[in-house]
Formats: C-alpha cells, sequence, structure tokens
C-alpha cells in the first residue's frame, strides 16, 4: 500500500524534504522542462541490481539504453553503483513506471537480498535533489517498484518489493501486470486545513512573494509543505514562485502536485491556475502542443479572459 503522506507526487521541497541524503552524487547534465534524472545506488558488494524504465510501447534496461523519450546514461556492467537514468521527456497521457530488479536473483523470487541491498533511489531536477527512496526493509523479493508517473505528470509512489520470474526483457511486462492488479493511488487523501502552522507559513510567503522576496517566499512555502504534505495551494505557490524565478522544471512538477491534490471549495481555482503556469512555460519553450493542452485544462476547471486569450495566442502561433 503507498504511504498515504506521500502518495500521487513528489515532495518538491528542495533537499529538506527529501528524507534523507542521497547516497549517490547528481550526474552532470541538465534536463528538460518535464525531464527527470534517476539515480540507483547500493552499498551490497555482491548486488546485481539494474534500473527498468517501463512506458507505453518502451522498455529502457541495460540491454536498451536508448528510446525515444529516455536513456539508460549509466548501466552497472560490473555490479557497480551508481545507475543512472535519464527520463528526457513526459509525454502527455503516457503513464511511466520505474522499478529496480534484483538481477541476481532473477530465479529466486522469494530471495531478500534486494532489501538487504543498501538501494537508494534518488530523483533529480538538474542539480536539485528531489526525493529520496531507500529501498524497503525486511521484503522478500526481487523486483522493487518505485514511482509510477501519470498521464497527467503527476507522481504516485509505489515504493513497493514483489515476488517475480520474469527475465530481464520481460518486466516491462511484469510491471504492467502488477500494475493493473491495483494499488492504493492516494485515494485516501484529504483536504488540507485553512487554518494552523501550515497555513500560517502559506500566508506569510504570499506576503513575502507580494514584497518581491521570491526566495524567501519558496523557503516558506516549503514550510508550508513539510507541515502539511497535501497542502494544495502551497504547491500552487511554491509553482508560481519558481516560475517567477526563472526555475521551470520545479515549477512544471509543483504545479503539477497542486492539481493531484487540489481539495473543497477552491479546488477549481488551485487547479486552473497550475494548469495555465505549466502551459505558459511550455508555451515560452516552444512546445506548443503541450501548451494548447494545459491552456484548455485551465479553462475547463475555470472560465477566465486570461485563458481564453492563451489559447487565442497559441492558435494563432
Amino acid at each position: 500500500m503507498l504511504r498515504r503522506a506521500a502518495a500521487l507526487a513528489l515532495v518538491l521541497c528542495c533537499g529538506m524534504l527529501c528524507g534523507g541524503t542521497a547516497q549517490a552524487s547528481s550526474p552532470t547534465g541538465r534536463t528538460s522542462l518535464d525531464g527527470l534524472r534517476i539515480v540507483l545506488s547500493w552499498n551490497a558488494a555482491e548486488a546485481d541490481l539494474d534500473s527498468h524504465l517501463s512506458y507505453p510501447d518502451h522498455h529502457v534496461y541495460f540491454e536498451r539504453k536508448i528510446s525515444d523519450d529516455a536513456r539508460l546514461d549509466v548501466d552497472d556492467g560490473a555490479r557497480k553503483s551508481p545507475e543512472t537514468m535519464t527520463l528526457l521527456r513526459k509525454r502527455a497521457g503516457y503513464g511511466y513506471t520505474y522499478a529496480v530488479h534484483d538481477f541476481g536473483n532473477r530465479s529466486r523470487p522469494e530471495a531478500s537480498a534486494l532489501s538487504r541491498s543498501g538501494a537508494q533511489v534518488s530523483l533529480y531536477l538538474g542539480e536539485q535533489l528531489l526525493r529520496s527512496y531507500p529501498v524497503p526493509q525486511n521484503r522478500p523479493g526481487n523486483l522493487w517498484r518505485v514511482f509510477r508517473i501519470d498521464g497527467e505528470g503527476r507522481f504516485q509512489d509505489i515504493d513497493r518489493i514483489d515476488a517475480s520470474t520474469a527475465q530481464a526483457e520481460r518486466i516491462d511486462t511484469e510491471l504492467d501486470r502488477l500494475d493493473g492488479a491495483g494499488d492504493d493511488a492516494g485515494g485516501d487523501e484529504i483536504e488540507a486545513g485553512l487554518a494552523g502552522p501550515a497555513a500560517h507559513a502559506n500566508q506569510r510567503g504570499e506576503a513575502a512573494y507580494r514584497a518581491g522576496n521570491l526566495e524567501g517566499a519558496v523557503a516558506l512555502y516549503q514550510q508550508s509543505i513539510e507541515l502539511d504534505p497535501d497542502f494544495a495551494l502551497a504547491y500552487s505557490n511554491l509553482g508560481l514562485a519558481y516560475v517567477k524565478l526563472g526555475r521551470s522544471a520545479e515549477a512544471i512538477w509543483a504545479s503539477r502536485k497542486a492539481i493531484a491534490l487540489a481539495r473543497g471549495a477552491n479546488a477549481t481555482a488551485i487547479r486552473a491556475g497550475a494548469y495555465y503556469n505549466i502551459g505558459k512555460l511550455f508555451e515560452e519553450a516552444g512546445r506548443y502542443d503541450e501548451a494548447m493542452s494545459n491552456y484548455l485544462s485551465a479553462k475547463r476547471e475555470q472560465t477566465h479572459p486570461t485563458y481564453d486569450k492563451a489559447i487565442e495566442r497559441v492558435r494563432g502561433l
């Protein structure tokens, strides 16, 4: 079962919300607006672990290192960590699942070596560490499903070890089967409270934002999210602050988190604003189809002249 506070997305609040320090350093290089780098590391010398990324009609792993949207940059070949995988872009409507396979125990699905390997998966945007997943402890099995990205670009933390007899080339089919079996994808999320410490930190962040103190606003929004990981408005505000700071990739992920969490009376306004901010970033990057998709989503959530103008502007390009 998914952890409730972690369901449906990453916590985009810099290193202080990542729950620990990554065991592997972030590789150099930059990703696209919606790109992501995944670093798998472990400390058991005898472990033979492999990264797998599965999405429609594609399976990236050690025998297929390059696909349209992703690539395996560093393969452990000689059982050495870390491995590095890059998701170059997220296609609208596509679901992506990332998993770690214990290749050394592929014929022993009941083995517990994976849970004892000290494995950790760390996610980066540029040099920004977004989240780290330590391998679940004391769990038998040889296939660790770490996270999923849904068709809207929202994260679902799976963080579950399963037993599998699939060979490496069939791990994508196995992931499809396990995903279809039904995990709790965060259905028990609750609406963030409108009062209390989290709301107060968010309000202070809004004041800092209005005063032009963008870095201070980011820190306060991050504090708000630490206090309440389901606070959609704080994520929406964080995304807007990142937009103003020119941190586009982080702005997109934070805005998508806001969309995933929005509940209650203000949900449509939060989702509409977040979709608009994402659309504007894609428009500025010349990715007009994705810009239009997000502008239309904003308009479906809430009618506003700004959204109409954006739609007409992109249609005229």
